[in-house]
């Protein structure tokens, strides 16, 4: 029905944003994470035709993606058909740490210095913060955007977040569930048992 691309600025917990040894977590006087600015973070929301045709709020899903994906891969026909049939609106962005920019970064420190296995790690805790941020998001301002309104109906429910994961989706679905608030049911499809 409607696929709106936005960016949200969220906070910069990273040494560097960009994926490399640098990507690390800033550390205040305390030792402590503090954010060092802003970061842009793209996303996609994808609004089902069933949505348009018959108004009414829908409750948003969160599409984790699988290892090295990005947020384009929460328009694909699983998800597409999951959000049709039962009146969801989904939205996804990439999993820093475990995102398609990350690959030859992982590569590097897989192959050649494991030293800087931090950046990996401090990367995926950037992308869980994302995630919050984004969930928030949508229960919150973009609820509001023209993109999910029909006739003054907001489409979207802004009771709860729900959230799929597949594959790295679903391994960092866990830890996402654990420290989301605003996300209290999950489906996890195909994770990897020994990263799990």
């Amino acid at each position: 029905g409607r696929s709106i691309l936005g960016h949200m600025r969220v906070p910069q917990y990273l040494e560097q944003d960009a994926p490399g040894p640098l990507s690390v977590l800033h550390r205040g006087a305390d030792g402590l994470p503090e954010p060092v600015g802003e970061v842009d973070v793209p996303f996609l929301v994808r609004v089902p035709c069933t949505l348009l045709v018959d108004p009414r709020p829908g409750l948003p899903l969160a599409f984790g993606h699988g290892l090295f994906g990005q947020y384009e891969h929460v328009a694909n026909g699983p998800v597409d058909s999951l959000a049709a049939e039962n009146g969801w609106i989904s939205f996804g962005i990439s999993w820093k740490g475990m995102a398609e920019e990350d690959v030859m970064a992982v590569s590097l420190v897989m192959a050649q210095d494991q030293s800087d296995f931090a950046m990996l790690a401090d990367r995926l805790q950037q992308g869980q913060v994302e995630w919050v941020l984004m969930s928030q998001l949508m229960l919150g301002g973009l609820a509001d955007d023209d993109a999910l309104m029909v006739d003054g109906i907001s489409l979207v429910d802004r009771s709860e977040v729900l959230f799929y994961g597949v594959s790295q989706g679903s391994v960092l679905g866990g830890a996402q569930i654990a420290m989301n608030p605003y996300i209290h049911r999950a489906a996890f499809s195909v994770p990897g048992t020994p990263a799990s």
